[in-house]
Formats: structure tokens, sequence, C-alpha cells
């Protein structure tokens, strides 16, 4: 059985009735105009009362499931900025560590939005459990691309320094010394 997407009455209302609700959920500020100024971050009795006031009456349970829904999605816009922020300056030596960061940062993220919404089910749960698990494999396999990477550069390296001391006749004990301590590179 499909899971039918879920529709808001709040999703219906004027999108300047809309925006506004949301600054006053995300943002925590107050209608524009109101005659007695709030103190603190609006409640969701205060949005219904704002609500009432501009002629849209919405039960409160309504505002409730529509505010936790756009804190998520605003949450999850927030891990993109900071991954985005994270990934920026990335370069092939910092990849590996950058990759996991991120990772770790989205588990975190997860284990936050897990932890305040009682309402996830088993499945849902088993399939961020997945995603998180995709995540750890691309880590692993970017690290080992970026180890086959440096390895590769090495024995090119090597061949390249074994041509241009047999054309130098450089001895091979000299040789093993280049590898070893200017390389890196042991046989």
């Amino acid at each position: 059985m499909t899971r039918r997407r879920t529709h808001s009455s709040v999703d219906t209302l004027p999108k300047a009735t809309r925006d506004q609700l949301l600054a006053m959920v995300i943002d925590g500020t107050w209608p524009a105009g109101r005659t007695d100024p709030g103190t603190g971050k609006p409640s969701y009795d205060d949005m219904v009362t704002y609500l009432e006031q501009t002629g849209h009456p919405i039960s409160r349970s309504a505002v409730g499931r529509w505010a936790r829904r756009m804190l998520t999605i605003a949450r999850m816009k927030e891990g993109a900025e900071i991954m985005t922020a994270a990934m920026g300056d990335i370069t092939e030596e910092n990849v590996g560590q950058r990759q996991k960061a991120v990772a770790e940062m989205i588990t975190a993220h997860m284990a936050t939005f897990l932890s305040e919404n009682e309402t996830i089910k088993p499945k849902d749960m088993m399939a961020l459990g997945v995603t998180v698990r995709d995540m750890v494999n691309v880590s692993i396999k970017a690290e080992k691309f970026r180890t086959e990477q440096i390895d590769q550069k090495a024995v090119e390296a090597d061949k390249k320094i074994t041509d241009i001391a047999k054309k130098k006749k450089i001895d091979p004990e000299v040789l093993k010394q280049i590898r070893e301590q200017v390389y890196g590179i042991v046989k």
C-alpha cells in the first residue's frame, strides 16, 4: 500500500499569511502591525489567534503538525548550508576527512530529529539507518579511491626515479634512500 502525501489546511492559506506564519514558526517573530505585541517566541496558540484574526480559522493541531514539518525542512536546509560550507574548500588531501565529518554531522542531525519526533514509524527509522549506512559506504569508497590515487602516483614517481637513475647511473643504495626518504616509497 502506498503512503499518501498529507495536505495541511495551512498549505491552502494565502501566501502572505503563510509567509507570516512561517516567520512566526522559524524566526519567532510576531506579525507586523499587531496591537498587542507579544513577548518571546509565538506559541501555537498565538499562531491560531493570528489566523483567526486574519479570517482563517485553523485548528491548533493542524498548525502544530504544519509547524513541525516546517521546522524539519528548515533544519534540513540549515544542514545543507553547513555541508556546502564544509565542502567549499575541499582538496584532494582532505576529502576523506571532510566526508567523514559530514557523515558524522548528518548522523547527529538525524539523531536529534528522531529524538524530537515520537511519531516516526519504525519503517522510517529503518530508512534513515539505511541512509546513514550508505553515507558511510560512500565515505569509505572515497577514501579507498583517494588511497589508490596516491598509490598510483607513487608507482609513477618510482618509475620516473628508476628511469632517471638508470640514465645517470645512480648507485642502487642511493636510489633506495631517495625512494624511502623523499618519496615515501618502500620496496
